[in-house]
């Protein structure tokens, strides 16, 4: 086959390959922290003396927050039950008063020490201890902390968060589990991309608990914003590599037709 030949496909194909490649897509992301710091009986969920079991769990809870923008336990996870919930089964971890579900004695006082605290992103706390991460150790209390953001994307995209974290740590957008890593465990640093978001803003939402008396950590990321569909700039460009291409057929089946 002649390279008159070979090159015009050649080009349609390449202007197609590039057309396929998705396209980092612009966006901005604001946020703001409230932190808490919990005192809980040997008995509840927080734990000053832990033997085990360790592990991550997928499912602690449920799929969606409720009307209060709160997680709701999973008693069906499969892990050790927690026991500072509500009637309804929302965590306690995040509301500032004393818990003692039916008065059992598994007694927790949550108190906000934080509120509106902005945060920006990377975020990254390899010693977060109450109160409100300045703290050095968790012998007088634990931390907990909601982080609520604000993701406003260009286009229609998909977004990679990444996250670790000692010890639970939920992830919401839009009022819809993304990621958990639920249970008493080390640091467990996981990547997760969304489901396409529509272009506008998303609320991001992270429930962080340090629950056992040893480290406490939070690493929380965007690390990639990709368009769902390639940019208009893109299709322009490969529009115009087939015209050129059929341009170029054109004038050479016109020398043909002449000789």
């Amino acid at each position: 086959m002649k390279l008159s030949k070979i090159l015009p496909a050649a080009v349609v194909m390449g202007m197609a390959a590039l057309a396929s490649q998705p396209a980092n897509a612009a966006y901005t992301f604001t946020g703001t922290a409230d932190y808490f710091s919990v005192n809980s009986s040997a008995n509840g969920d927080f734990k000053s003396t832990y033997s085990g079991p360790y592990g991550v769990y997928s499912n602690s809870v449920a799929n969606t927050l409720n009307a209060n923008g709160m997680p709701v336990y999973n008693p069906g996870y499969g892990g050790p039950a927690l026991v500072n919930v509500n009637a309804s089964n929302q965590l306690m971890w995040w509301t500032p008063g004393t818990n003692d579900p039916a008065g059992t004695g598994n007694t927790m006082t949550v108190t906000q020490t934080g509120n509106d605290v902005p945060f920006t992103l990377p975020f990254a706390d390899n010693s977060f201890f109450a109160p409100n991460g300045g703290g050095v150790n968790d012998n007088n209390a634990f931390l907990t902390a909601i982080f609520t953001g604000t993701l406003t994307l260009d286009a229609a995209s998909t977004v990679t968060f990444s996250l670790g974290a000692d010890d639970d740590a939920f992830l919401f957008v839009d009022g819809v589990s993304l990621l958990q890593l639920g249970g008493i465990h080390e640091p467990t640093p996981v990547s997760v991309t969304s489901s396409v978001l529509g272009a506008g803003a998303h609320t991001v939402k992270l429930f962080y608990a340090d629950r056992n008396k040893s480290q406490a950590v939070l690493n929380f990321n965007i690390t990639a914003v990709t368009n769902a569909v390639p940019e208009p700039s893109t299709w322009a460009m490969m529009i115009g590599g087939l015209a050129l291409v059929g341009l170029s057929m054109r004038r050479r089946k016109t020398t043909v037709s002449f000789a």
